[in-house]
């Protein structure tokens, strides 16, 4: 199904990160908490409506998309820090 072949495509690229040492996001494991695992359909990211992604509130615990944007913030933010050490 399309869901185990994404499932499988995601730990792949996991294993390859923690294996080359690279960061990597994964957002699938982090929207698993997510109502509908942050997705309005199989495609789409949820939203929590205007102003799209701009407000961590709460929004993360409820939407995709916000959830996406901070997760993806979170790791810049680590990386920016690594690279200043």
């Amino acid at each position: 199904s399309w869901n185990d072949k994404a499932l499988q495509l995601n730990t792949i690229t996991v294993n390859l990160a923690y294996e080359f040492d690279v960061p990597v996001i994964n957002f699938w494991k982090a929207a698993r908490p997510l109502p509908t695992c942050g997705l309005l359909d199989s495609v789409h990211l949820s939203t929590a409506g205007p102003p799209y992604g701009a407000f961590f509130t709460g929004q993360e615990n409820e939407a995709g998309f916000t959830l996406r944007n901070l997760v993806t913030l979170q790791t810049l933010d680590a990386l920016r820090r690594s690279a200043a050490q």
